[in-house]
C-alpha cells in the first residue's frame, strides 16, 4: 500500500503511467475534449491513492488554472468522484472506473443538452432552406431541403434511442 507519506514526492512519470494516460488523451481527443482531461483522468485512473489539484499540477506540468478547471470539469462529468482523506483539507479524487456509469454520463451531460439544443437550430435551417429555394436551381433547392429533413430525422432517431440506452446504463 503506498502511504500518504510518499505523495509530496512527485517523480517523473514512469512507462506505465505514460502509457495509461496517453491512452485516455487519445479517448479525450476522439471525444472531443482538451488533452488535458484526458491526462488528468489517466493520471487518476492509474493512481493507487486519490488526486489532488498539487499533484496533478506536478505530475502532469499543468497550470494550476488548467489542472483545477480539468478537474471541476471532470468532476461535473462525474468521470470524478471526490473523497474525503482524514487530516488533509485538500480536496482529493478518484477515477469512476464503471464505464457504463461513465458513458451515461457523457450520454446525459454531452449528447442530451445538444440535441434539445439542436431542435431550434433544425427549424431555422428548414426556414432558410426554404426562403431560399427561389433563388436556386429547382433540383439544388429540392436537394438542400432533403438534406435538411435528413437532419431532422437523424435527430429524432438518435432522441428516441438515447433513453433507451441512458435505461440499459443506469
Amino acid at each position: 500500500m503506498v502511504s500518504t507519506a510518499d505523495r509530496e514526492d512527485w517523480a517523473v512519470l514512469d512507462e506505465c503511467e505514460r502509457g495509461v494516460i496517453e491512452l485516455f488523451v487519445s479517448v479525450a481527443d476522439v471525444l472531443g475534449f482538451p488533452r488535458s482531461l484526458g491526462e488528468i483522468y489517466g493520471l487518476a485512473y492509474i493512481s493507487p491513492l486519490p488526486i489532488h489539484l498539487a499533484e496533478v499540477c506536478g505530475r502532469l506540468s499543468l497550470s494550476k488554472g488548467s489542472a483545477s478547471q480539468g478537474l471541476r470539469t471532470l468532476r461535473d462529468l462525474g468521470a470524478l468522484k471526490p473523497v474525503y482523506v482524514p487530516g488533509d483539507r485538500r480536496d482529493y479524487f478518484e477515477p469512476e472506473i464503471k464505464i457504463r456509469v461513465l458513458l451515461y454520463q457523457l450520454l446525459s451531460e454531452r449528447l442530451r443538452p445538444h440535441l434539445d439544443r439542436s431542435a431550434g437550430a433544425l427549424e431555422e435551417l428548414d426556414e432558410s432552406a426554404r426562403r431560399c429555394s427561389p433563388a436556386l436551381a429547382p433540383e439544388t433547392a429540392k436537394f438542400r431541403r432533403e438534406r435538411v429533413e435528413l437532419l431532422g430525422a437523424w435527430r429524432k432517431r438518435v432522441s428516441t434511442v438515447l433513453p433507451i440506452v441512458q435505461r440499459i446504463l443506469k
